[in-house]
């Protein structure tokens, strides 16, 4: 019982303003408030018979011959020569107001949401003379090249006399539905005001709401590239957010050109006809139903192609009619697949949460297909799009599944965590203690020598640099340093110490400490490698640890480069019609002193590309288990 009444509760909420609005009938073409009492508070629905003439814009005191019940969709009144979408139609309406209301220094108001798709709305006193304030949606013409469609809210305010009449005329020329489709309201200027603001700020919480966790679902999805529930769920959040936005005329008040009026209303149609596939892949994703997989197709095919035919067809084609007339009932079709899928996933897991879903999709459902009646015009329903709401209470389902499988989760690692912190305790706490001391070591160590070379540098002058430094383990034993001298000219040297892993490292730490000092001080590349050689020798001979070096100067001014190779690789140098090798011009640094370092120069010249790199290159393997030995490069 307390399930159905959380259910209920909204859906009650919701309908008050619709249960409040009063309906008095509209006979032949007169509404006598004579007849009838009310105390105002609430708008009133002006349904009935309201008097129109049809292809012609006539004036209002001009008489008609004929009765048409509003609200009406054209394209839904019995066939003849005067019945299309496309046109002109003047309805009027006589008011007949009582003798207590006529010294009142209350203002009056007419009120409709919405037509198809040029509308004006008028009032007039019995001597035919404008009376009050009126207001014009779009512009109302006789053809598609004098009339442009717009669709919002508008109301005449007027001071009542005994007989006033107000007319609503309405053409269209621009979408495959004309026709005052809404219901015209009338009422007090206040309670039509006050009505209005409220809509507008339940549907902008409303819509706001949808929107806000459409996007939290799609940020859950780009975290968790595997949830594909939260994608589709947020797609069809967001979509609906758009759809019941426009269709509430919220976006059309801050965009009002004709331009404005079909990207909306081409947006709707997109909203509109992606909903059932988008809530399909949902659910898909959801259970991930083995069966009623061929059913899933004939639903999703045929929703992607009437999708890209309706982008195509101009608004104003009757072929959308028919499209829209399949595509509901391939709605109602994903609504049978889709109870069939939650059903059976409800019989085999047997789970509270499987039955809240179905609840909650059930309520999501049953919204839907009251919009696409009321669409229809087969029901009077709430008088206005509910599958927002019915989305709403659905989301409300989906917290408490979540918070239920948060929570049971939740509950699971816990005890796992606790069964194991108990048997490993004992045995593990030294081990991991020395790992991660080891593991911060080697990362503050790895930091440290990152920092130490140029990796952050991508341009000197006109110079593009590329870097990648991969080293075996988490620190290895080559090295770079890129640096412009103090003569302009652009400095690079790439080392490679015996060995792997932290020796390695350490020895990187000597060689490029040592290069810093020194290198300022010597424009030659082989002098500079004479004397760290000879520095090497005298003071870290001991260590028993050697290194290869390459050492090369860029001059911008000559377009040249120097270089001295210390048992090196052979580098590479690109030119724009030939290979040029680089090769080594002396021993490794601390074999022997005073050792003698030759020193080459090449032209470099923009376009060209200095390739520079260390033995690593060749240590590497194809899936032949072949090596990359210098003769592949």
């Amino acid at each position: 019982m307390r399930l159905i009444s959380f259910i209920w509760v909204p859906l009650f909420l919701l309908s008050i303003e619709i249960l409040a609005t009063k309906n008095l009938p509209v006979i032949k073409g007169v509404l006598d408030l004579n007849q009838y009492s009310t105390d105002w508070s609430n708008p009133i629905e002006l349904a009935g018979e309201w008097e129109y003439e049809s292809k012609v814009l006539i004036r209002p005191e001009n008489s008609f011959s004929k009765y048409v019940v509003l609200p009406n969709i054209w394209n839904r009144l019995p066939k003849s020569n005067e019945d299309t979408p496309m046109g002109n139609r003047i309805h009027r309406i006589k008011i007949i107001f009582p003798d207590n209301l006529l010294n009142s220094y209350d203002y009056y108001s007419v009120y409709v949401k919405r037509a198809s798709t040029a509308y004006q709305l008028k009032v007039w006193n019995s001597s035919g003379q404008e009376i009050g304030v009126s207001e014009m949606s779009g512009v109302i013409g006789t053809s598609k090249e004098n009339s442009w469609p717009q669709r919002r809210p508008i109301a005449a305010f007027f001071k009542p006399e005994k007989t006033v009449f107000v007319t609503f005329q309405v053409s269209n020329y621009h979408h495959y539905y004309g026709g005052p489709g809404a219901i015209v309201k009338f009422g007090k200027a206040e309670t039509i005001l006050r009505d209005t603001s409220i809509r507008i700020a339940f549907v902008g919480l409303l819509q706001g709401s949808l929107l806000m966790i459409g996007l939290y679902h799609l940020i859950l999805f780009f975290i968790r590239r595997r949830d594909l529930p939260s994608l589709w769920f947020g797609v069809f959040c967001i979509i609906t957010a758009f759809w019941y936005l426009i269709d509430e005329n919220i976006l059309q008040w801050y965009f009002y050109n004709k331009k404005a009026f079909y990207v909306l209303q081409y947006t709707f149609e997109v909203c509109l006809f992606s909903t059932a596939a988008v809530f399909v892949l949902y659910i898909q994703a959801l259970f991930e139903p083995k069966k009623l997989q061929t059913y899933k197709k004939i639903i999703l095919y045929p929703s992607y192609l009437l999708f890209v035919i309706n982008l195509v067809i101009p608004l104003s084609s009757l072929i959308h009619q028919t499209i829209r007339n399949i595509f509901f009932g391939i709605v109602f079709f994903s609504i049978v697949w889709i109870l069939s899928v939650v059903f059976l996933a409800l019989k085999e897991k047997k789970s509270k949460t499987g039955l809240f879903m179905l609840i909650g999709i059930m309520v999501v459902l049953g919204s839907t297909a009251h919009d696409i009646l009321y669409d229809l015009q087969f029901i009077r329903g709430f008088d206005r799009l509910i599958a927002p709401f019915g989305l709403t209470i659905f989301l409300l389902f989906q917290a408490v599944i979540i918070a239920v499988k948060n929570q049971r989760a939740y509950n699971l690692s816990e005890k796992l965590s606790n069964e194991l912190e108990i048997l490993v305790e004992e045995r593990t706490n030294e081990l991991k203690n020395s790992l991660k001391l080891i593991r911060q070591d080697l990362n503050f160590a790895s930091r440290i020598q990152n920092k130490l070379m140029s990796v952050h540098i991508k341009k000197i002058d006109s110079y593009q640099i590329e870097t990648m430094y991969i080293p075996m383990e988490v620190v290895g034993g080559d090295l770079f340093d890129i640096s412009q001298m103090e003569n302009g000219k652009i400095r690079i040297l790439i080392a490679d110490a015996t060995g792997h892993g932290v020796q390695a490292a350490m020895i990187t730490m000597l060689i490029i400490s040592e290069y810093k000092a020194l290198k300022e001080n010597f424009d030659s590349p082989s002098m500079l490698l004479n004397v760290m050689n000879n520095i090497f020798i005298s003071k870290y001979i001991n260590l028993n640890y050697f290194f290869t070096c390459f050492l090369v100067d860029i001059d911008k001014i000559n377009n040249t480069i120097r270089y001295a190779s210390a048992g090196h690789p052979t580098q590479i140098l690109i030119k724009q019609s030939e290979i040029v090798t680089l090769s080594k011009t002396g021993n490794l640094p601390g074999l022997r002193n005073n050792s003698i370092y030759m020193e080459k120069e090449e032209n470099f010249f923009p376009g060209d590309k200095l390739l520079l790199f260390t033995d690593g290159l060749f240590e590497q393997f194809n899936s032949f288990n072949t090596e990359f030995t210098p003769p592949h490069y």
